[in-house]
């Protein structure tokens, strides 16, 4: 109970960053609702979209769209799959992953397809919640994947983007992790590998000064 006491009043839900000064040895972050935290570091987090990095950077480095859209979703308990290994498909321009999630046999799903999007079709979020173009995404999908395509629960599809480009700031204690330090190509899962190697990276550093 001390403990989730404890961190329950560092943990700041609800709270967004409106500015970060990084002129003096502490940082200050001041948040939207005027409140005022001082740290001695400041780890990064936030995502492709980082708004961190966009404050700290003047907007310099900004993710590109890489012609892939994600689909994901959950399989509840399919006799048509198997529900105690992971399962795999590649295809030139799709590929999916199907693995265990759960002791009653849930798996999740999640694909990768090249789809090619305009510049105002990536910013229209409404798009990929839409019956038409979900059914256009779902007629394009390989064979491989229709025989249990209307079991997959909790659908959602979404645009993938990636980094161009490292920001390096010249401030040693403001590091960034995860898709807010580089966003790459999903493959094989290793975006949540690589966050997890530089979290353990990072901390090693700060460890060891």
């Amino acid at each position: 109970n001390f403990l989730k006491k404890d961190l329950e009043s560092l943990i700041k839900f609800n709270h967004n960053v409106s500015s970060i000064n990084k002129e003096n040895q502490k940082i200050q972050l001041t948040f939207e609702n005027n409140e005022i935290f001082e740290c001695d570091y400041l780890i990064i987090s936030d995502g492709v979209f980082s708004k961190s990095k966009n404050l700290i950077s003047n907007n310099q480095i900004q993710p590109r769209y890489n012609n892939t859209l994600a689909i994901r979703g959950m399989l509840p308990n399919s006799s048509k799959i198997d529900r105690k290994n992971i399962s795999l498909f590649l295809g030139p321009d799709f590929h999916h992953v199907i693995y265990p999630v759960s002791l009653n046999g849930d798996l999740n799903f999640i694909a990768i397809m090249k789809y090619n999007l305009s510049s105002n079709e990536q910013k229209n979020y409404s798009l990929f919640s839409d019956k038409n173009f979900i059914k256009e995404i779902l007629d394009n999908v390989p064979l491989e994947m229709k025989k249990f395509l209307n079991e997959i629960k909790e659908f959602k599809i979404f645009p993938v983007f990636i980094s161009d480009d490292f920001f390096k700031t010249k401030n040693d204690s403001i590091q960034f992790i995860g898709d807010a330090f580089f966003a790459f190509p999903p493959s094989f899962a290793q975006g949540a590998s690589q966050s997890i190697e530089g979290a353990y990276e990072l901390f090693k550093s700060i460890e060891n000064k």
